[in-house]
């Protein structure tokens, strides 16, 4: 006669696979939260290269004395500098004395997302970077007089600010900007520090740019 499985062995068995199906649980849960977690690392090191590679392009073609620093405890530095940059052909303009043709000002900046729940706007990591191009309504082109075209360093460029500007890159923490911070050895060097949060450990990047190519 052939014999069943006893109350013992069933239950064995069934803590077995209980045991089993525990460990494959948990394998599959940590390994979806270390594939979020690098998925989101990858991510901020994606926006933080998008916002830098955006920063240097942009001052490299300006001079250092046609740029400038606001500073704001909420949403971080503002920088704005003049660019002789040509949209249509992405070339820099000079006049006939060799000095640049000043196209607009330009001012990179961080704020909120749109409806961002945060409270402390210091400490959020959800700010977006944006670019904002003045250009107040004249026309630059190199066949006009530049004493009535070229434009000027705007003296209060947290006036102009504006929330719908372009949008540079997303879930950035913090932009800081320091000009010159070592006046002696680097007279022309401007600072730029960008930084990420990621599960609450911050990511950052930093870079230097000499804009004196156009001066």
């Amino acid at each position: 006669k052939r014999r069943g499985y006893t109350l013992l062995e069933l239950s064995l068995a069934s803590t077995l696979v209980a045991v089993v199906l525990l460990v494959a649980s948990l394998l599959l849960f940590y390994g979806m939260r270390n594939w979020r977690q690098l998925d989101k690392g990858q991510d901020a090191s994606f926006q933080l290269s998008k916002a830098c590679r955006k920063l240097r392009g942009g001052l490299r073609h300006t001079s250092f004395n046609e740029c400038r620093v606001d500073r704001r405890s909420d949403l971080g530095d503002v920088v704005t500098f003049l660019s002789a940059l040509d949209d249509p052909s992405g070339e820099v303009l000079f006049q006939a004395d060799g000095s640049p043709f000043w196209q607009r000002n330009v001012l990179y900046y961080l704020a909120p997302e749109p409806l961002d729940t945060c409270r402390d706007l210091a400490d959020c990591p959800h700010k977006r970077l944006l670019r904002l191009s003045l250009d107040r309504d004249k026309k630059t082109t190199s066949e006009t007089d530049p004493s009535v075209t070229e434009e000027e360093l705007i003296s209060k460029p947290l006036e102009h600010l504006q929330s719908d500007a372009p949008v540079v890159a997303l879930h950035l923490k913090s932009l800081s900007v320091q000009m010159a911070p070592d006046p002696v050895a680097f007279p022309d060097e401007v600072k730029v520090e960008v930084r990420a949060e990621n599960d609450g450990q911050v990511v950052q990047m930093q870079f230097s740019v000499f804009p004196r190519n156009v001066q």
